[in-house]
């Protein structure tokens, strides 16, 4: 991908050259337009490319409809391939954001429980979604472009340098100096900016799940109307970020606009006192064509810094999580063994027999242990039942079991399979553990049956009809088979 990106930087940097070409071929007809006025020879660089191009015998009309035609293919030329490589680019980072997503998901889904739930779910969401398209099209899209549009900058300098050394130091000295000028007072607050639309546009959605999860609630405690009113503040305050990240793209855009004008006429001036007619015409319109390329590359440049700065504070939650990943090392979620027939029903050489041993375990950032020195011994077999009053640990210790939670000391052995952080071992655990939670979360859009048959079709790969007869036993067995 590395590479890729590479040569995508070296293709604009060649389009870049097919600018300057165009924009000399420009300069040299300006330049024949004047001598033609004045009925004076061309110069001597002049003559010299027209001899090269094999034109220098021409008429004057014939030399200018040549030279405009050969400028105006380059220009076209460099124009579509841009836009087919801006597609290409656009497409290849696009589907790097989808993988991206699915791996930093693949990693969520290999954590404990107590880690996931670390974020809020729409922190999450935003995390695995937009934040990951923020740090692919957003960061590193217009990292390429930026390199592409240095490139550009660095190409027609060196051009202008050739033309006239005192243009081009005025002319960079000029258009560098505004574009500093504006990142440096911009791009704090840009990030500043990205970071609250960002925590804003979580909170918001947060708090808009939490109305329609608690909507019966709310209502009798008649608090919809505060939900509301906070929502509503919230998206305000995301529409003044959006707003002012607009300002300041426009802003950059007349400021440059503004110095384009009165550097081309500064010149044009200091050109028609110091040059001949000829020679100034020249400078002056490789000036202003040139211009017209670098004072939107140094914006392009200019803006481009500040959309990074913006999207790192955007997407400072993936960027967390893609570093807490890769510091910790966490590990890939174990594969899933294809669907094997009815008999993946049976649990067959599989021992129910579940012992604890000396088992303890605190949540993070308490100092009481919810469960401690537990001893148990389930034999194959039986039925047992766990009774006591809220938090002591009920939940908590079927959680263990089924490795949902992790036991910070002692053993718990399920199938004489030790229970630790080997994802394969847990993995084979769960796939013939059941676990009926508090909250059973059935998915509203499907009917009991679907809600029954979708983990062992998505999750084992049984066919439909195996699922369905499965479910309609156990729907039966619990009398509601309609």
């Amino acid at each position: 991908d590395r590479l890729k990106a590479l040569y995508v930087v070296f293709i604009y940097g060649f389009l870049g050259i097919l600018d300057i070409a165009a924009v000399f071929v420009f300069g040299l007809v300006g330049s024949l337009a004047v001598s033609g006025v004045s009925s004076n020879r061309p110069g001597v660089r002049v003559n010299t490319l027209l001899e090269f191009l094999g034109i220098a015998d021409e008429n004057l009309q014939t030399q200018v409809s040549i030279l405009g035609l050969i400028a105006a293919s380059v220009l076209v030329f460099k124009s579509f391939a841009s836009l087919y490589l801006s597609k290409r680019t656009l497409f290849f980072l696009s589907r790097r954001s989808a993988i991206i997503s699915r791996i930093l998901l693949n990693k969520l889904l290999g954590q404990e429980m107590l880690r996931v739930r670390g974020r809020t779910i729409q922190e999450t969401i935003f995390a695995l979604t937009a934040g990951v398209q923020a740090v692919t099209l957003s960061i590193l899209g217009a990292s390429l472009l930026l390199i592409a549009d240095i490139f550009l900058i660095v190409a027609f300098s060196i051009s202008l340098f050739l033309v006239d050394t005192l243009v081009a130091i005025l002319s960079l000295t000029l258009f560098s100096t505004i574009g500093i000028l504006m990142y440096s007072l911009m791009h704090r607050k840009a990030q500043r900016l990205g970071e609250l639309a960002t925590k804003l546009e979580i909170s918001s959605s947060d708090k808009i799940s939490e109305v329609v999860s608690c909507y019966r609630e709310l209502s009798v405690k008649n608090r919809r109307n505060f939900y509301a009113q906070e929502i509503g503040e919230m998206r305000h305050s995301i529409a003044e970020a959006g707003a002012n990240l607009g300002v300041m793209s426009l802003l950059s855009k007349y400021i440059m606009e503004i110095t384009m004008v009165v550097g081309g006429l500064a010149i044009g001036a200091a050109q028609f006192i110091a040059q001949p007619a000829t020679r100034a015409v020249a400078v002056i319109s490789i000036f202003l064509i040139s211009s017209a390329r670098i004072a939107p590359a140094i914006l392009r440049i200019q803006t481009g810094l500040i959309t990074i700065r913006t999207n790192i504070g955007t997407a400072k939650p993936t960027l967390d999580l893609i570093e807490e990943y890769l510091k910790e090392g966490i590990a890939d979620l174990a594969p899933v063994e294809g669907y094997k027939g009815r008999e993946y029903f049976k649990h067959t050489g599989f021992s129910s027999h579940v012992t604890a041993s000396n088992v303890s375990f605190t949540y993070p950032n308490r100092k009481k242990e919810v469960i401690s020195n537990l001893e148990l011994n389930i034999k194959e077999g039986e039925f047992v039942g766990i009774v006591g009053p809220s938090g002591s640990g009920k939940s908590t210790l079927i959680r263990c079991i089924n490795r949902l939670e992790e036991h910070q000391k002692g053993k718990i052995i399920v199938d004489g399979i030790e229970l630790t952080k080997d994802l394969k071992n847990i993995e084979k655990v769960r796939s013939e553990v059941g676990m009926v939670f508090q909250q059973f979360n059935l998915f509203p859009h499907l009917t009991i049956l679907e809600n029954l048959t979708l983990a062992p079709m998505a999750v084992r790969k049984v066919t439909k009809k195996d699922a369905e007869e499965t479910a309609m036993h156990f729907l039966t067995k619990v009398k509601i088979p309609e």
